[in-house]
């Protein structure tokens, strides 16, 4: 009964009961307890068979541990404020870098330079701007790596114009494959990246993590990403629900999987805005029958609020099948 006004067909509520069940290891009765306690595991456990030593690769790739995954992050997250400050107050990159007092500006900004000029860029947390030169600096500095020797690592202009590029929000598909062809320049050799090497056909979601921080994704947006990717219309999606296909990946990366996806997922903000449950947008008209181009026109086109040609764009991505029928 909870999972009705949630919009789950009346059929499903058996089966997702057990599965809830068989995940908490009951038998009986699903409690809120035991329905947190399943989804604060989510993302924690890292699937089986998805080469995770490839982890290391990705941290590590200079042969020490750095800092933690959460300070890399914190460190990205803050880079995204940097870029929203220079953004609202400097003309370009150029200028705001020139507002560091350097003792050599040929060389770049040191790690002390860095430091004094903090509240020039609106920032209050000392740990957190600091962070920033860490990232910039690739983390090559006795005060993140215990193992390393250098100490007058510097950060040229050229270092902070990229990062705050690198630093642009990744929430659509259309924003992820652009880094990715940037970095990469074709989607293949980028899934070896995300996978760690060649012949993997799944990622968990912590090793996704790991590879979009390399990219300078944060996790909130790379875990985002992950939940588009996995929801796409494919018939090849992974059996383990924390766990990428290499083929639906690829699939969603194609360019009209790109412009149809995120016209699906605008049309479904809208109607999960007007109606709560999307399921109720359909529930008192869509016949059970499987419907064909024109049918399907018929339908759901003034519900979708569509043009034609976006509600056949959404028909050919939702036939995953090529079957002719929705």
């Amino acid at each position: 009964m909870v999972l009705e006004p949630l919009g789950f067909p009346t059929s499903f509520l058996e089966a997702v009961h057990k599965v809830l069940a068989n995940q908490a290891g009951q038998s009986a009765n699903v409690t809120m307890e035991t329905l947190l306690h399943i989804l604060q595991r989510l993302g924690h456990d890292e699937p089986p068979g998805f080469a995770s030593t490839a982890a290391s690769k990705i941290t590590d790739a200079k042969g020490s541990s750095g800092p933690s995954f959460a300070v890399r992050d914190k460190a990205l997250e803050s880079i995204a404020q940097l870029r929203q400050y220079i953004m609202a107050n400097f003309a370009n990159h150029k200028e705001a870098y020139e507002k560091f007092s350097m003792f050599r500006p040929g060389d770049g900004i040191a790690l002390e330079e860095w430091e004094d000029s903090m509240s020039t860029f609106g920032f209050t947390d000392k740990e957190a701007w600091t962070s920033i030169f860490g990232h910039l600096i690739e983390w090559q500095h006795p005060r993140w790596d215990k193992h390393c020797r250098q100490m007058g690592k510097r950060v040229s202009l050229g270092d902070f114009a990229s990062a705050l590029n690198t630093a642009a929000p990744v929430q659509s598909q259309a924003s992820l494959k652009q880094r990715l062809q940037e970095r990469f320049s074709t989607i293949p050799k980028a899934w070896v990246h995300i996978a760690g090497k060649e012949g993997i056909e799944e990622v968990g979601l912590q090793q996704w993590h790991k590879a979009m921080q390399a990219l300078n994704i944060r996790r909130a947006e790379a875990s985002q990403m992950f939940a588009i990717l996995r929801a796409i219309p494919c018939t090849e999606h992974s059996h383990d629900a924390k766990a990428l296909s290499r083929k639906a990946f690829l699939d969603a990366m194609r360019g009209h999987a790109v412009e149809a996806n995120d016209t699906l997922l605008r049309v479904l903000l809208r109607l999960s805005q007007e109606y709560g449950p999307v399921s109720r947008a359909f529930e008192t008209f869509y016949p059970e029958e499987l419907l064909a181009p024109d049918s399907f026109m018929e339908y759901v086109e003034r519900t979708l609020d569509c043009e034609e040609m976006e509600v056949r764009m959404l028909f050919s991505h939702l036939d995953v099948h090529r079957e002719g029928h929705v």
